[in-house]
């Protein structure tokens, strides 16, 4: 049979057996092409056609059958993007890749479930809040057996994540101040490392602030943002120079005025690195920021996993560092 006989019959037979009550609901909500997306959808994953997924009418729908087919590929690479973080739907990338060390890059709220259906155990869903257990158990009898004996767990599901800066202020004609410390837990779900040419890049930021303990900026916090470049390559320890391959900005509530600091002096030291959904990153930093008036002195750890990464093109692996 055709596509088109294909497309054709399973529209007739939904037709058939749809309640005249959900019917007219569709209607009521102008979703008029509800039956043409469900039966396009299913055509889509048969075929392993992305673009049978993309041309799907709704894009919760796209999404879905994206989700599925990166399922059934085994490929990651297939996910949706995510419409709130960076790169693709963490829950996605976690069961295609089979690995639920990966399940660590989900929304807490998700991570049971997450985990339940990648080593297709519907008794992990006994720890999932009540509303989402019977969820998380049809869940696992739809995907678990799909992944079922492949399921691997990567660093990233015991990773140690930090995210700890110690930020002085220096003054025109004095000594450095009580250290401020810009402690957050933003990167608990990792990183995304994006592709640009031949190079990775990789953003760190706790851009909600945190109340400090003590220091001169007491009450009110700092916050700060880290972005490196990298070579397709690395030899670690990799030093990067603040203000070029490394950048960082820090922004400081309560001296004079909230003063955003970029183009440092210093260096951010790759001392972890990798291109391998799951692997560990940590970055150590080592700052002088011109501050009006006087300095900012800024050292730390940040230490997290990547959580999705674009591949590089295949003529980018040769090039050395």
């Amino acid at each position: 049979m055709s596509t088109a006989g294909s497309l054709d019959a399973c529209r007739a037979s939904l037709r058939e057996r749809m309640p005249v009550e959900a019917a007219e609901a569709l209607v009521d909500i102008g979703y008029d092409r509800f039956v043409d997306d469900v039966c396009a959808g299913l055509a889509a994953l048969r075929e392993r056609s992305v673009a049978g997924c993309d041309a799907l009418s709704v894009s919760p729908l796209r999404r879905g059958c994206r989700r599925r087919l990166a399922l059934l590929e085994g490929s990651p690479d297939l996910c949706p993007d995510d419409p709130v973080f960076p790169g693709r739907e963490a829950m996605c990338l976690a069961l295609a890749a089979h690995d639920s060390g990966l399940c660590r890059g989900t929304p807490r709220a998700e991570r049971v479930r997450c985990r339940a259906i990648v080593d297709n155990d519907a008794d992990h869903c006994a720890r999932d809040v009540e509303e989402g257990r019977e969820r998380c158990r049809a869940e696992v009898r739809r995907y678990g057996p799909v992944i079922a004996g492949e399921s691997q767990e990567s660093e990233a599901g015991n990773a140690s994540v930090e995210f700890r800066l110690e930020v002085r202020t220096v003054p025109p004609r004095g000594r450095p101040g009580d250290p401020v410390i810009v402690e957050r837990d933003v990167l608990d779900m990792g990183v995304y490392v994006r592709t640009e040419g031949c190079t990775h890049r990789v953003t760190f930021s706790n851009p909600l602030g945190e109340v400090p303990s003590a220091g001169v900026l007491a009450g009110r916090s700092p916050t700060a943002t880290l972005e490196i470049t990298l070579p397709a390559q690395v030899a670690l320890p990799l030093h990067l120079p603040l203000g070029t391959a490394a950048r960082l900005e820090v922004t400081v509530p309560g001296v004079g005025q909230t003063s955003s600091i970029a183009g440092a002096t210093g260096k951010a030291t790759v001392v972890r690195w990798s291109t391998e959904r799951g692997g560990i990153v940590e970055v150590r930093i080592d700052g002088d920021l011109a501050l009006v008036p006087g300095r900012l002195l800024v050292e730390g750890v940040l230490r997290t996993f990547v959580r999705d990464v674009d591949p590089l093109s295949e003529g980018c692996s040769a090039q050395a560092p």
